[in-house]
């Protein structure tokens, strides 16, 4: 279902008389992935500091190995978790929360939300049911997009992820099963024919 076909009036609204609405999709934070808000990697060694300070080396030192396991265990499982998002959503968002990404990934969650691309913004907003309309949330120039390629995952077909000029980036979850918005959305963000 493409949402330009159905919403074009109620879309074009949200641009300005001279700016052109290319595309349009359903979109979200995806399900899976991990979230680089600071624009840093997570030091490994933070994962351990919430341990019991005697869980690796105890005040007395004739404790006996077995002691440690559970201790390990904490530590392996806190560094483990760390990772399965990466490596089933792979990342979601980098950058600060005030960068291109993290002004977009503030509101992906904030309901029925809707990518629209013209030929000046990449745009989100929301629709409203009660009444029906659409309420604009936030905007990043065009120009600010350097790169927009499908990175399609398990149940997220219509992953797109978009790296901005100021090194940001992010992940627009757009379909489980199909990918036919998310690349409408890309072509519209390369300059490409839109289907």
């Amino acid at each position: 279902m493409d949402p330009l076909r159905l919403y074009r009036s109620d879309l074009q609204q949200l641009a300005d008389a001279d700016e052109a609405v290319l595309a349009a999709a359903s979109c979200g934070r995806p399900p899976a992935g991990a979230e680089r808000l600071t624009g840093e990697r997570p030091d490994p060694r933070e994962q351990f500091a919430n341990l019991p300070p005697d869980s690796w080396d105890g005040p007395d030192r004739r404790e006996c190995w077995w002691h440690r396991i559970p201790a390990a265990l904490v530590g392996a499982g806190s560094l483990v978790h760390a990772d399965v998002d990466r490596i089933l959503g792979g990342v979601s968002v980098v950058g600060g929360p005030g960068s291109y990404a993290g002004r977009l990934w503030a509101y992906l969650d904030e309901g029925l939300v809707f990518c629209v691309v013209t030929d000046r913004r990449l745009m989100l907003a929301v629709h409203e049911l009660d009444p029906d309309h659409f309420r604009f949330l936030t905007d990043v120039p065009v120009e600010a997009v350097e790169r927009a390629r499908m990175a399609g995952r398990f149940l997220q077909r219509g992953r797109v992820f978009v790296e901005f000029s100021d090194g940001s980036a992010v992940a627009i979850f757009t379909g489980v099963f199909f990918a036919a918005r998310g690349r409408a959305l890309v072509a519209a963000l390369m300059g490409g024919p839109v289907g």
